[in-house]
């Protein structure tokens, strides 16, 4: 199954290197044997997005972690198939990313959002291709 996630994105400074590297919050989280996690992040973006992958099923994030499951559904889903409540919340959990949400009810389906989240921090972005290898 895959989870898309937005989070906050840390600066972490690495003793080994000297230098500062920026991560997701969800780098710590723990997930189960198997999970596969990809993320994209830009220089200065104060957010990711982030993709979970597990052969089974994905835990729901810790409470105590700065980070936002995006719905769970196919990338193929119509916006408009999405219930309200749940559409709203995923504006709203974008929205607080300071990211204005208003691309949300003018994408035709759920892959044009992820793309849109996607192509912010890379223009190369590909939903097809995240978090394969290469």
């Amino acid at each position: 199954m895959k989870k898309y996630i937005l989070c906050r994105v840390d600066e972490v400074f690495d003793p080994l290197e000297g230098s500062v590297e920026r991560r997701p919050v969800t780098q710590d989280i723990r997930w189960p044997e198997g999970t596969v996690q990809t993320f994209a992040i830009h220089p200065t973006e104060p957010w990711a997005l982030i993709q979970i992958v597990h052969p089974v099923n994905v835990l729901p994030i810790p409470g105590n972690i700065d980070a936002d499951e995006l719905p769970d559904v196919a990338l193929d889903v119509k916006i408009s198939a999405i219930h309200v409540a749940t559409r709203e919340r995923m504006k709203s959990d974008i929205a607080k990313r300071g990211i204005s949400s208003s691309f949300v009810d003018n994408s035709d389906g759920y892959r044009e959002v992820i793309r849109t989240l996607g192509q912010r921090v890379d223009p190369n972005f590909d939903e097809d291709r995240f978090g394969l290898p290469g």
